[in-house]
């Protein structure tokens, strides 16, 4: 009984090994998306926007987003471990009531009647315009972009 145990266990052992051996590379491959660094300021009234989600989309509602700090500042991330944004065009999304991406879509009078200078619920800061029915449009062509947003 002890020698089937010995055996199961460097069975075991060696498997371990063989998996280990053959796992190269610890993570995703972020080297062949040829990501693009985008960073930028957002002002609404003149005013930097703090905590606000910015959100570039492409075609294919895949997206790169990030949230502003105190004074305005942004920078896009790919994921939650990859900063960057596939280049091509996109439109941005701002919000100022947003902490992620997926959070409560509360609709607003403002949305239901077509006014694109309503804000999205009574807490959000931002016209419609620039988020639900965003008018901003940008290209990513660069391996490094500025995008600033005067609100």
């Amino acid at each position: 009984m002890r020698s089937h145990r010995i055996a199961f266990a460097a069975s075991v052992f060696s498997l371990s090994l063989i998996l280990l051996a053959g796992c190269g590379q610890s993570g995703p491959d972020y080297g062949s998306l040829n990501l693009s660094d985008v960073s930028g300021t957002v002002t609404l009234d003149g005013k930097p926007l703090a905590k606000a989600l910015v959100l570039f989309e492409a075609d294919d509602q895949t997206f790169s987003c990030g949230l502003t700090d105190d004074s305005g500042n942004y920078s896009l991330m790919f994921n939650s471990e990859q900063s960057g944004i596939t280049k091509g065009p996109k439109t941005v999304r701002i919000w100022s009531s947003r902490g992620i991406p997926g959070a409560s879509e509360a609709g607003s009078a403002g949305e239901e009647e077509g006014d694109p200078d309503a804000p999205v619920d009574k807490d959000e800061k931002v016209p419609v315009k620039y988020n639900e029915q965003s008018e901003l449009k940008r290209t990513v062509e660069k391996d490094t972009e500025t995008f600033d947003f005067e609100l």
